[in-house]
């Protein structure tokens, strides 16, 4: 934090100085051209030493000036000011004392050109010298009370009002003077505050800046550390689900492990979602489609949520309203509306949940839908309705329950509708429910495209031979049970990508390739499957599946084209992810 009242002074003194630059030519113009009209009329010998003494003066002004920009270090801001005030008024002395070397022939012409020249003086002087008042003060004092008692003692008729007007005009002066000085004062101490507070601002976003680097580096190291004996887990606890005639014990336990691991699933999915908005590889990939029977298959989805809760879950709209058809990115969407309706199950114990959908007049040439999701829950008092878009903010959950999250839906869901170019906006009352709503342009009906669900028996694996690399040994085993149990019969895995080369050849090459993405000795996935391809001398569809939630990583991995599945991962994701591969 900067010392405001020291640093308004030395701005004052920088402009101060500034000002006397063109100050000294000015002044050295006027004396030679005073000294050439006084040259006749008083003596050569007075008038030379005068106009001798003041131009001594000016070279010192220069000489003063050239110091102090580029040796300012030699004296403080107020040793620079003192030096100043005190030359002003030696110049006041010299001006001043003018009148007093012709002082036995002033005339009313020669007394009114010497006030004229006076006040003309002490107006560039107001112009040079009002940074700082004392030596703006100082020459007017001098200048204009030397030259009141010249007139006061000139003999002539009306010298003493002419002296009169020339103190009144001394006070006005100084009275202006005082009032652009405290102006002057005032535009540098807001300049200064102006600066400060953008310093501050810069500090605290490089503050912010840094405080999320790091969160995302904890949470890409963390979440990678941590998915991998999840992953595992995750693997084994299928394979012991699908195993026949174990006792009713074992089958409790196992179900109680599934759950635990679907738990945590949720847990990471959340995070990987903050990583991928932080990271920018969230696409927008706009469609045409039914908002309402997306909004119909959801709640048929989260039906057994609700069902535990004695929620009733329905979706409506105006009668006369029949075209529920939008444009935008169905899924981004659907995982708005998803973390939406999670959060009012949450927050809800029985009651209703509504999906409302109606018109809505987005501008003057475009249309849209309004989605608002209303629940009749606990509701949300007034000064938490800024913060429930905070990442990790959670109400009603102090406790920490993990089946509640944590904390990220809202911040995820803001962040995807301002992605999709629309805002989620809240409205509750405590005790009796809340409303979210967004708006989504109204699409073309005729542009949907249709998309065929029906889904063909289970294709057994038994004919393609499958490739796995990893450099976990857990994940390994994990694997090659589940697939065995999928009926995949040809099954290679690999430690790291030689060790996977060395098992083939061009004439035994895998039908699909499924990699983790960080491998041993900074290998990684993408350079593992490039290797298998050019061994193979095959274009080999691929599969990875990575822990690490990095920006950097997802970036690259975004840009390699191939597909990605993140850990834990279920194993019928992965099922139908290798369907999609091999094309089955």
């Amino acid at each position: 934090m900067i010392d405001k009242d020291q640093e308004t002074f030395k701005s004052q003194i920088d402009l101060l100085y500034k000002q006397q630059g063109p100050l000294i030519p000015t002044a050295f113009i006027v004396a030679s051209i005073m000294a050439s009209f006084l040259w006749d009329r008083v003596d050569n010998q007075t008038i030379l030493t005068w106009l001798l003494i003041l131009y001594s003066y000016f070279v010192y002004m220069a000489i003063r000036l050239w110091f102090y920009k580029h040796k300012n270090y030699l004296m403080s801001a107020r040793g620079w000011a003192i030096n100043v005030a005190i030359g002003s008024t030696f110049s006041g002395v010299m001006w001043g004392s003018l009148p007093f070397l012709f002082l036995e022939s002033l005339t009313p012409v020669y007394t009114t050109l010497l006030l004229v020249g006076v006040m003309s003086s002490t107006i560039v002087n107001l112009n040079s010298s009002s940074a700082y008042f004392p030596t703006f003060a100082t020459y007017t004092l001098t200048t204009m009370m030397l030259v009141s008692i010249a007139l006061f003692l000139d003999p002539t008729d009306g010298s003493n009002y002419s002296a009169i007007i020339t103190l009144l005009s001394m006070t006005v002066t100084l009275g202006f003077g005082r009032h652009l000085n405290a102006n002057i004062k005032e535009s540098i101490r807001l300049r200064i505050e102006h600066i400060d507070l953008l310093e501050q601002l810069e500090i605290q976003k490089r503050f912010a800046e840094e405080a999320n680097i790091s969160k995302s580096k904890f949470l890409a190291a963390a979440s990678h550390d941590l998915r991998q004996p999840v992953h595992a887990l995750s693997l084994f606890t299928d394979a012991l689900d699908n195993m026949q005639q174990l006792p009713e014990d074992v089958k409790y336990l196992s179900g109680k492990i599934s759950q635990s691991v679907k738990t945590l699933d949720k847990l990471f999915d959340k995070l990987l979602n903050i990583s991928q908005l932080d990271a920018g590889t969230v696409s927008v990939n706009n469609e045409h489609y039914n908002i309402k029977k997306q909004c119909e298959d959801l709640l048929s989805y989260l039906k057994p949520q609700m069902l535990e809760k004695d929620l009733v879950a329905n979706v409506e709209s105006p009668i006369k309203f029949t075209d529920f058809t939008v444009r935008s990115d169905k899924l981004l969407v659907r995982r708005i509306l998803t973390n939406l309706l999670t959060n009012a199950i949450n927050h809800s114990e029985a009651g209703m949940i509504t999906i409302d959908l109606s018109p809505f007049k987005i501008s003057e040439q475009e249309n849209g839908i309004e989605i608002s999701i209303i629940d009749t829950g606990k509701g949300i008092v007034a000064e938490d309705l800024t913060k429930i878009f905070d990442e990790y903010h959670q109400l009603h959950n102090p406790e920490r329950d993990r089946n509640k999250g944590l904390g990220l839906g809202l911040s995820i869901c803001k962040r995807l509708a301002g992605l999709l170019g629309t805002k989620i906006k809240v409205l509750s009352e405590l005790n009796k429910g809340t409303v979210f709503s967004f708006v989504l342009p109204q699409g073309n009906a005729k542009k949907i495209i249709e998309v065929d669900n029906h889904h063909p028996a289970e294709i057994l694996l038994l004919n393609f031979s499958i490739l796995v690399i990893d450099d976990d040994k857990d994940i390994r085993d994990g694997m090659m049970i589940l697939l065995k149990q999928w009926g995949c019969q040809k099954i290679t895995c690999a430690a790291d990508q030689f060790d996977a080369c060395r098992r083939l050849s061009p004439s035994i090459a895998p039908d699909l390739i499924i990699s983790d993405y960080r491998l041993p000795d900074h290998h990684n996935g993408i350079t593992a499957i490039k290797a298998v391809c050019k061994t193979t001398s095959k274009n080999i569809p691929a599969l990875l599946i990575s822990g690490d939630t990095g920006s950097d990583t997802m970036k690259e991995i975004k840009q390699s084209g191939y597909l990605l599945l993140h850990k834990p991962v279920a194993p019928a994701k992965l099922k139908v992810a290798m369907k999609m591969l091999l094309d089955i």
